[in-house]
């Protein structure tokens, strides 16, 4: 959304990820049309989306509580799809490891 909101046209913009099949998936969903941004998204039933919580107390660093959730299924398979249906120019991966289980 940073991307559209810097000026890209939102279908020029292409997501991929994993997400649980609940409320939050259907957030994140709902947000990138709201852009009119694509998703290849891989949907797993049976564990909920990533969620992150932020602790932020004055004078001290945040702390960050993460629930890794439906990451940890993004593989590399799901990537290198995505990639070739979509044929980006350019190509970024925000994640340390894929489909680490």
């Amino acid at each position: 959304m940073d991307l559209v909101k810097l000026g890209l046209s939102g279908s020029s913009v292409f997501v991929c990820g994993s997400v649980g099949n609940d409320m939050f998936s259907r957030l994140i969903i709902d947000a990138l049309k709201g852009y009119n941004i694509q998703f290849c998204a891989k949907v797993v039933d049976y564990v909920h989306t990533s969620a992150t919580l932020i602790l932020v107390e004055r004078g001290k660093d945040r702390r960050f509580i993460n629930y890794v959730g439906a990451n940890t299924y993004l593989g590399f398979e799901h990537v290198t799809e995505c990639y070739s249906e979509v044929k980006p120019k350019y190509f970024f991966l925000a994640m340390g490891a894929l489909g680490v289980r």
